[in-house]
């Protein structure tokens, strides 16, 4: 469903934005392409057993927390059961995806600073925001930030966010911009280390 090369995505419809909100949950400390996939899987099968249904969040709802954890297992998805749980909660949440805040996103347990920044940062123009995965968390160290190997929280997230976004802006680009460039270049970098 998602080609996460061609993120952010601003216009997406109802749907897109409901599938996109549940693939930022699954991707918490995953590989984002297998999550795309798993997604896609994973709405299929549902939609299979439960009917066809536009929106994700009415399918996880109709599917209930134990058959999201169920299908999210089959399709090799780590972390199934905090991840169905975290899903089922914000389809119930009741939130209007173009305008919940991070904050909004973060009171459903399972989603903290980083994907909630995700969610927003790439489905919002104006959004000011830094995703603090381990590919910009080892970017700031190559520019000589003390950065942990994993994401932090509280006032450590906002003075590397801060950073991170100073950065983006002598580059020209959106934060949304700035962080797929991040992206594409330390996992191409990763995948050609692991190629030797």
């Amino acid at each position: 469903m998602f080609d996460l090369t061609k993120v952010p995505f601003y216009h997406l419809i109802d749907n897109e934005l409901e599938a996109f909100a549940i693939l930022c949950v699954m991707v918490a400390g995953k590989n984002a392409i297998v999550c795309s996939g798993i997604l896609d899987q994973f709405i299929e099968a549902g939609q299979r057993w439960y009917g066809p249904e536009k929106s994700p969040f009415r399918l996880v709802r109709k599917m209930g927390r134990m058959d999201t954890e169920h299908y999210l297992r089959t399709f090799g998805m780590g972390c199934y059961t905090a991840k169905a749980r975290t899903i089922y909660d914000l389809a119930w949440e009741g939130l209007d995806l173009r305008l919940c805040t991070v904050e909004d996103l973060e009171k459903i347990r399972g989603i903290g600073p980083k994907t909630s920044r995700f969610f927003v940062t790439h489905t919002r123009r104006d959004a000011n925001y830094a995703i603090l995965d381990t590919h910009m968390l080892k970017h700031l160290r190559d520019m000589g930030i003390r950065a942990p190997k994993s994401t932090p929280t509280g006032a450590t997230y906002a003075r590397l966010e801060k950073a991170i976004l100073s950065f983006a802006k002598q580059k020209g680009l959106s934060p949304a911009e700035y962080d797929i460039a991040i992206w594409k270049l330390y996992s191409g970098r990763a995948h050609n280390q692991c190629a030797k």
